[in-house]
């Protein structure tokens, strides 16, 4: 299994798990219907619709890595800047404890995740 690959899985799991929690967060925390839900995830579509066609022509002209990591820090910083938009300052930090807590069960639960996935490992003949 290449590094690519574990880093391609990884990110869908935590893709796939934010897609889930994000809708919840918004109607449990936030209050939101399920339709006010969806409208406040619609930007995240838009914003995949129109930045795929540009992001496909830059990986042409640019290190696949350094666009990668790029793309990671500019995600972290959207991520961390909407959840602390809403908290008084008060509560900034149990929201950072409750992130630091859901990154290292993150983690691991992704590693066993993918390792299940993969099956058993045995060396070649």
């Amino acid at each position: 299994m290449t590094a690519g690959l574990v880093a391609f899985r990884l990110t869908n799991i935590g893709s796939f798990g934010a897609q889930l929690l994000l809708p919840l967060y918004f109607q449990q925390v936030r209050g939101a219907s399920a339709v006010g839900a969806g409208m406040l995830l619609a930007p995240q579509g838009v914003g995949m619709l129109l930045t795929l066609p540009q992001i496909g022509r830059l990986t042409q002209r640019v290190d696949h890595g350094r666009l990668v990591a790029a793309g990671v820090l500019v995600t972290l910083a959207g991520t961390l800047a909407a959840a602390y938009a809403h908290l008084a300052h008060d509560e900034i930090p149990n929201a950072t404890a409750a992130i630091n807590v859901v990154q290292r069960l993150g983690a691991p639960l992704g590693t066993a995740l993918a390792l299940v996935r993969r099956g058993p490992v045995t060396p070649p003949r």
